[in-house]
């Protein structure tokens, strides 16, 4: 997933960008003592750095909010088709059982469940081990 592949990324901007804001941090300060007279001076520009680096921060957690959010709608997708794939799993298991269903009607069921939620008892892809959909 994307995100996956964004979150060691993203981490690493954080820390850099700490270890900036910790720079500007003793920046400030020391401007401040060095300022003297022209204290006030020091003090506006420590307040425009402080308004930039605190809109970065901000900038940079919305972005990484907004994809965790994207991140969790995919796997909610992906787990309601799951979800309507096992129910119809179950749908066709319970016709089979109850009236023997077989022939062209159970094989025109059988496609329509996607194979990626289906497998063999022994198989190693993804899917649900366990369930078959053939004569048993």
């Amino acid at each position: 997933m994307k995100i996956m592949e964004e979150t060691p990324t993203a981490r690493k901007v954080l820390l850099e960008n700490h270890e900036n804001l910790l720079q500007v941090a003793e920046y400030c300060h020391h401007n401040y003592l060095q300022s003297g007279d022209g204290c006030v001076k020091a003090l506006e520009e420590t307040k425009n750095f402080t308004t930039q680096s605190l809109a970065s921060v901000a900038y940079q957690i919305s972005s990484l909010a907004s994809s965790v959010l994207s991140l969790l709608d995919a796997q909610t997708n992906q787990l309601r088709r799951m979800e309507s794939s096992i129910n119809l799993i179950g749908q066709v298991r319970r016709l089979q059982d109850r009236r023997g269903l077989k022939g062209p009607l159970y094989r025109l069921l059988e496609t329509t469940i996607p194979r990626c939620f289906v497998g063999s008892v022994g198989s190693s892809g993804p899917g649900l081990k366990g369930v078959t959909l053939g004569d048993s």
